[in-house]
């Protein structure tokens, strides 16, 4: 959790300059990033508990930026993109949780 609340505020002053969300960017800045970064961090985590390497957390890291500045090329509403993208955090994040618990619990 402490990794995904300093990468998501490691992006502070992008953020607040509007970079991932014009519209609104003191609420992405210190609410929606950091709760995404955190939700994240434990599926990075996993991938990189589970190979032993940096690498695929490196290539999943990569794919979530190339498929985040969807929205940017396309926008649509902000609520539906916020709305949306906290909802995949929580998923993601979820998910993340579950395979480190199995993964300890295999051990």
């Amino acid at each position: 959790m402490l990794v995904g609340l300093v990468w998501g505020y490691w992006h502070l002053p992008a953020n607040l300059a509007g970079y991932n969300d014009p519209q609104h960017p003191v609420r992405t800045a210190l609410f929606i990033f950091p709760c995404f970064t955190v939700a994240f961090a434990f599926v990075l985590a996993w991938l990189f508990k589970r190979s032993g390497s940096v690498w695929p957390a490196a290539l999943a890291h990569a794919a979530n930026n190339n498929l985040s500045a969807r929205p940017l090329m396309m926008p649509c509403s902000w609520a539906a993109e916020q709305t949306g993208g906290l909802l995949s955090a929580l998923v993601v994040g979820l998910i993340g949780v579950m395979l480190l618990v199995r993964a300890h619990r295999l051990r």
